[in-house]
């Protein structure tokens, strides 16, 4: 009997090293995305930007690629539990994302995705109308893509 549970115990041991190896050191899939922070900055100052959907590819040791894509509340449903960004009307907004990708800017309201803001330099310019607006920065690197957002209140 205690050969039996020896062996057994021997067993688990090797089949859980086993199912643990296949990728190490490949790291999790999330690791390059996350580590990649999102910023607006005005004035000087540094807002950090809350992450909705993404989609990441990376391409594993094992010659494998692996893909993590979620769906996220839309920008309109997020801004609900956000605290706006005071600005002025006009005032310049800068978006600072790690990694250098391609950026498009957004405005939100009930009905969905609205106007796209002209970006010069990795920058737009807030709405000149006092009210509160809801904004997704949507970023695409070369294995994949993710939404960002904040909500401003133009005084």
């Amino acid at each position: 009997m205690k050969s039996i549970l020896l062996g057994l115990l021997t067993f688990s041991i090797f089949f859980m090293a086993g199912c643990t190896n296949g990728n190490q050191g490949d790291g999790p899939i999330e690791d390059e995305l996350f580590r990649r922070e999102a910023f607006i900055e005005v004035n000087g100052n540094g807002y950090e930007l809350k992450r909705g959907g993404y989609r990441w590819e990376t391409r594993l040791k094992s010659g494998q690629t692996r893909v993590e894509m979620t769906d996220h509340a839309s920008p309109f449903q997020m801004a609900s539990s956000m605290e706006a960004i005071k600005l002025e009307p006009n005032q310049q907004v800068k978006i600072r994302i790690d990694g250098d990708p391609k950026i498009e800017v957004y405005d939100w309201n009930e009905g969905g995705r609205g106007n796209k803001y002209e970006l010069s330099h990795i920058q737009f310019v807030a709405p000149a109308n006092k009210g509160e607006y809801i904004f997704e920065v949507f970023s695409k690197w070369k294995n994949g893509e993710a939404s960002y957002t904040f909500v401003v209140d133009v005084q």
